[in-house]
């Protein structure tokens, strides 16, 4: 496979990204499957004549946005950022149906009580999204042969497990076709079993673009396919609208977010994400 290590330029916008009309969200229910302890951990109570059993499983929620289509359509799975869901995911929701696909947005923090990892550490996306995956298989609506994964922040970090292919607790009958991670922080050293595409803003104060960079360089060299762009001036949290400073465009019922002051919104870098993923879904879903 080919690294595709993608220019600083923001391309114009031409695409047409809204392709067709969107049903209402719909909130769904999945259960997860219980979650094995890790290995270590195993170790650890054999060492001291205990035997660990799997965490039992809980029921998730997330949000079904569909295309008016009547026809199994691919799907894209979300995964949300740390500071839990946001309104910026349900946009990309809306958005990702109107291109023609299902998405299911799932809730990691929600579904366990919280609204974040400040109060929910224990959110587990990389389980959530197997089962996420497992679900739509089920559904009439969806092509069970073709599914991918989008991820912001936590969510996109998270995709580096959850594609990796030497990976023990990745179940061997679920492939993603593909992954979209936006501002994640990457793991080195990997080897990928999708295509993945990284954006990534060169002023993130909190995810640095150093190891994302060192992932693409050497794409070619762990046999991954991976698309990398670095947007100039953009920070961490770039597409949600609520870091923005301008009058109006905020969400002025919420509060202000807990990083706030050192993110920003991007409307340049927000729109030439939309017309990246698109293109690289298509490719890959179509």
């Amino acid at each position: 496979m080919v690294a595709r290590t993608i220019t600083t330029t923001i391309l114009p916008i031409f695409f047409v990204l809204g392709i067709t009309c969107a049903l209402a969200n719909e909130k769904v229910t999945f259960p997860s499957e219980p979650v094995p302890p890790s290995a270590f951990k195993v170790k650890q109570a054999k060492a001291k004549g205990i035997t660990l059993v799997p965490t039992p499983g809980i029921d998730i929620t997330g949000f079904i946005f569909r295309p008016e289509i009547s026809k199994p359509r691919p799907a894209i799975i979300t995964l949300v950022s740390g500071d839990g869901l946001q309104k910026s995911h349900t946009e990309w929701g809306d958005t990702l149906a109107s291109w023609g696909y299902v998405n299911l947005l799932v809730d990691s923090f929600g579904s366990r009580g919280g609204t974040n990892r400040q109060d929910t550490n224990n959110a587990n996306m990389f389980s959530d999204a197997y089962n996420a995956y497992r679900f739509l298989q089920k559904q009439p609506y969806v092509d069970p042969e073709r599914i991918a994964v989008i991820g912001f922040s936590l969510g996109g970090s998270s995709l580096f497990s959850i594609l990796n292919r030497s990976n023990p607790r990745r179940p061997t009958d679920i492939t993603f076709k593909a992954g979209v991670a936006l501002y994640p922080n990457c793991d080195t050293g990997i080897e990928l079993n999708a295509p993945l595409l990284i954006l990534q803003g060169d002023s993130d104060p909190i995810n640095s673009s150093y190891s994302c960079e060192t992932v693409s360089s050497e794409a070619i060299k762990w046999g991954n396919d991976i698309s990398y762009h670095l947007y100039p001036g953009a920070t961490h949290f770039y597409d949600n609208k609520n870091y923005s400073k301008v009058d109006g465009q905020r969400d002025i019922t919420v509060p202000l977010p807990i990083q706030f002051e050192k993110n920003h919104y991007n409307e340049a870098a927000h729109q030439d994400s939309l017309v990246r993923s698109k293109a690289f879904f298509d490719l890959h879903l179509k």
